[in-house]
């Protein structure tokens, strides 16, 4: 069995479940920012345009020109 002698807070009672529901609550909201973020990120032209050239500069190709 394991004892915590440090930490006497229960977790049995329902301020403590309010707490932790609270606190999920934000970790869900804060993702939510971060894929929308992500997603704006990832349409965004310039970014688009920037990852696309690092691509080319790793495999050591060189942008062709269709004249």
């Amino acid at each position: 069995m394991v004892s915590f002698h440090d930490n006497p807070e229960k977790y049995n009672n329902p301020a403590m479940l309010h707490n932790i529901d609270q606190e999920m609550l934000k970790c869900i909201e804060l993702d939510e920012r971060l894929k929308a973020m992500d997603q704006e990120i990832t349409v965004n032209p310039q970014f688009v345009q920037k990852s696309m050239g690092s691509q080319e500069d790793d495999s050591g190709n060189k942008p062709s020109s269709y004249s």
